[in-house]
């Protein structure tokens, strides 16, 4: 991870706006009266749109996780990183 300040996040596009901490408010609300112009549908559609290739990333068949993750755990070498961690800890094995 990688902090940025406001600067540095409006140069490479993670903002589209740097504002003085006493504005932010003024233009939040400015840009949410600007949005409840628009029809809800027109909205919600643009927003769905524009954010379909960070769904299709995020978007996880949650059952082949788990499948996936139950069969990496059962893994012998897994298992006994595990219980070395464990005893380092004091953990008894139960």
């Amino acid at each position: 991870a990688q902090l940025f300040n406001s600067d540095e996040a409006l140069s490479i596009g993670l903002v589209d706006e740097s504002v003085e901490l006493d504005q932010v408010m003024p233009r939040a609300i400015a840009h949410l009266n600007k949005l409840l112009q628009v029809h809800p549908l027109v909205y919600s559609q643009t927003k769905k749109y524009l954010r379909k290739e960070l769904w299709n990333i995020v978007n996880v068949d949650l059952d082949q996780a788990a499948d996936e993750f139950i069969s990496f755990s059962q893994q012998p070498e897994l298992i006994a990183l595990v219980e070395q961690f464990a005893a380092m800890l004091g953990i008894k094995k139960a």
